[in-house]
């Protein structure tokens, strides 16, 4: 009888790597915007100078729709925007670090959402910077896809070769002979 070789299960490692990406992601964020509060007039500057940018249009209606239906201005916006994305990049850490599915959907959602953007600012303004990011984010996205079905077809093929074990048939008891 020949031995079925089954699928093994993917390690744990990326998705520690990926997790301790989201949590330097999280503290840089944070580190930088401790930082700009010291240098905002340049930075404002530059937000200016690309929000003014002819192809900015959806920004900037996305941006003003924004303050409008939270009653802030530019500077709390952008602060409410940081502190979303710091949060949405520790709970994907923490998520992943428990691997939990819903976690590697966030990341996976998250990081597809932002490629259309990634490849438009390459067309604009094109570095090599950005072409490392891309093929690191299309790695990302596409190892958590395939890790979540592997471990489908890892539980799919469990399930399959598990022989259910018939319980010991019970001895009836004796009927009495007259």
């Amino acid at each position: 009888m020949t031995q079925v070789k089954l699928h093994k299960v993917p390690r744990r490692w990326p998705l520690v790597l990926i997790a301790l990406d989201k949590f330097v992601k999280a503290l840089a964020l944070t580190a930088i915007s401790m930082i700009l509060t010291h240098w905002r007039d340049p930075v404002n500057q530059w937000l200016d100078d690309t929000i003014a940018e002819p192809h900015s249009w959806l920004v900037d209606r996305v941006l003003d729709g924004l303050k409008h239906a939270m009653g802030v201005g530019e500077h709390r916006l952008a602060q409410v925007m940081v502190i979303i994305f710091i949060g949405l990049y520790l709970i994907e850490g923490v998520g992943l670090l428990y691997g939990k599915k819903w976690a590697e959907w966030m990341v996976v959602i998250g990081t597809v959402l932002f490629l259309p953007i990634e490849i438009w600012q390459f067309a604009h303004r094109p570095r090599w910077s950005m072409v490392f990011v891309f093929i690191i984010n299309i790695f990302v996205a596409s190892y958590l896809l395939w890790r979540m079905h592997r471990e489908k077809v890892v539980k799919h093929e469990r399930e399959l070769t598990s022989i259910p074990v018939e319980p010991a048939p019970t001895p009836s008891p004796k009927q009495p002979q007259n």
